[in-house]
């Protein structure tokens, strides 16, 4: 829906709903736009270079977003306020950062997190279930108990359909 004009995505989206909502069907959403995920998605996966980094409830997810790269996202939505500054405390980096990486075995965003610490670049993360129904894959999660990878989608099942 994102090269369509808001009256038509609206449309668009609200008919998403009433699909889900009246037939009670799943509906896997795949999008750039964190804000049209949160207004027909129970959960939302976000992934960082193809690796889930966190799922769970949507509302929480958006919300409260507990992965590095996911407060990234949030922050990088305008404010429709001319009195705030859009985008001034982003991180600017490149695809190039990534090669700034000394080896491949550590976590997928750890070249461009702003919270990254030793370990994330010698080890990936696992999931961890940081509340109910959640999964982060990040170390700063880690006094929470382990999510085996495998079944991190099955874990955040219970936040309800995406």
């Amino acid at each position: 829906v994102s090269m369509i004009d808001a009256s038509l995505r609206a449309t668009v989206l609200e008919s998403l709903r009433e699909l889900k909502t009246e037939l009670g069907v799943s509906i896997v959403y795949i999008t750039h736009d964190l804000m049209t995920a949160f207004q027909i998605g129970d959960a939302i996966y976000v992934l960082y270079r193809g690796d889930v980094v966190e799922a769970g409830d949507a509302e929480k997810v958006i919300q409260s977003p507990a992965h590095p790269y996911t407060r990234l996202l949030m922050g990088s939505i305008p404010v429709p306020d001319p009195r705030v500054q859009w985008g001034a405390d982003l991180p600017v980096t490149t695809m190039a950062d990534d090669a700034n990486q000394a080896d491949d075995r550590g976590c997928v965003f750890a070249p461009r997190c702003p919270d990254v610490h030793e370990l994330c670049r010698r080890e990936p993360p696992p999931h961890f279930a940081s509340e109910t129904g959640r999964a982060v894959k990040c170390f700063l999660y880690d006094d929470k108990p382990r999510v085996d990878n495998n079944r991190v989608l099955e874990s955040t099942a219970n936040a309800g359909s995406v």
